[in-house]
């Protein structure tokens, strides 16, 4: 009776992870031995557990952590992409950060005040200087016709609302609750 082949376990070549069993080819120039080929062994790995994985090792089979794939930096919340078994770096979380106003404290992301409000000025800011632009499209035929004197009375009273108007929004900060909640000007358009 031939000698059964035996089991082989395989792992990869560069991660040493675990691939899956296999069994020995006959050895044609030793009748009865095996050919164990590179990157397998005959001793068994031992079972995983979720979030990890078995790699070969020197001494053996071990079992690491397995923590591949996209990690956020605590300090700026940058995603990079972890490639190596192992426990998460310093400096790293898996958690995705739920918005650039959040930061880092302890074991999740909170939300920055500080952030927040930067973020909300910086977005005031932005449609307050649309708001300025338009209205001096608007305003620059009226002002002609006022410095050469031959502005209508309407044209007048217009291009003070205009002015009147850029005056509340370059003012919008002195609002109380900014910049969290503004009330925008009415815009003479607007209002007519």
């Amino acid at each position: 009776m031939k000698n059964k082949a035996p089991k082989i376990y395989n792992y990869h070549g560069v991660t040493l992870e675990y691939l899956g069993e296999s069994v020995a080819d006959a050895d044609p120039l030793d009748v009865g031995a095996w050919l164990i080929p590179g990157n397998a062994c005959l001793d068994a790995p031992p079972a995983s557990k979720q979030g990890h994985v078995v790699r070969r090792s020197d001494s053996g089979w071990e079992i690491v952590e397995d923590n591949r794939g996209v990690m956020y930096s605590t300090e700026n919340g940058s995603a990079s992409v972890l490639s190596e078994l192992g426990p998460i770096p310093d400096g790293y979380t898996s958690k995705q950060p739920p918005s650039p106003i959040h930061t880092w404290s302890g074991n999740t992301w909170r939300l920055s005040k500080e952030l927040e409000n930067a973020a909300l000025t910086q977005e005031a800011n932005a449609t307050r200087s649309k708001l300025l632009a338009d209205a001096s499209v608007r305003m620059g035929p009226l002002q002609d016709a006022a410095d050469i004197g031959d502005a209508s009375d309407a044209e007048k009273d217009m291009l003070m609302a205009w002015k009147r108007y850029r005056v509340y929004l370059n003012r919008i900060e002195l609002q109380e609750g900014f910049p969290k909640t503004i009330v925008w000007p009415q815009s003479p358009d607007e209002e007519i």
